[in-house]
């Protein structure tokens, strides 16, 4: 009854209200749709950049390997030439060494943590482990990998062929040596 907008805090909603509503609703979904859209594909990037800095880590991990080596080695010279020291003059010279390491490592391992999230962040890993002579490459480590996988479970080098291919002038792919 159209009377009851002239009552006193009572609210008449026809059903061009309640259309007008629901669109409004619609709309504003739509819109937090779209931002949470937004939000899920900049953490997806973030999480991306991320697994692809972690490339990075076995060159990380053996460039300080080598690093604390070589200071190890050089240490134990340098211990042996200046004879007999204490405990604190010890704890000093390895101090000392330790942080020339860290301090000439940590440039080039940001760098490196940094330049391996990029589309061609293989390539500055692969320069590290040449530049340091970390032995060898990804790429060779993983050959191997798929060599030795290879010899424990004998799969073919070749896939086999399949055997809904169609023959080819009369000779079946297998029977050619494909």
């Amino acid at each position: 009854d159209p009377d009851v907008r002239q009552v006193d805090n009572a609210f008449l909603f026809d059903i061009d209200d309640l259309e007008s509503h629901i669109e409004q609703n619609r709309e504003e979904r739509r819109l937090e749709a779209t931002r949470a859209e937004s939000i899920v594909k900049d953490e997806v990037e973030v999480i991306l950049k991320w697994l692809q800095s972690l490339k990075a880590t076995p060159t990380i991990i053996a460039l300080r390997q080598r690093a604390d080596a070589l200071k190890q080695a050089e240490l134990q010279k340098a211990l042996s030439r200046l004879g007999t020291l204490t405990p604190e003059q010890q704890e000093a010279v390895e101090g000392l060494a330790s942080g020339i390491v860290n301090k000439l490592l940590h440039g080039p391992l940001v760098a490196l943590k940094s330049a391996a999230q990029s589309s061609n962040g293989f390539v500055y890993i692969e320069a590290a482990r040449l530049f340091y002579d970390l032995g060898q490459s990804l790429l060779e480590q993983q050959a191997v990998n798929v060599e030795d996988v290879r010899d424990e479970t004998d799969v073919p080098a070749v896939p086999p062929a399949s055997k809904e291919e169609p023959e080819q002038d009369g000779i079946s792919r297998q029977a050619s040596g494909l």
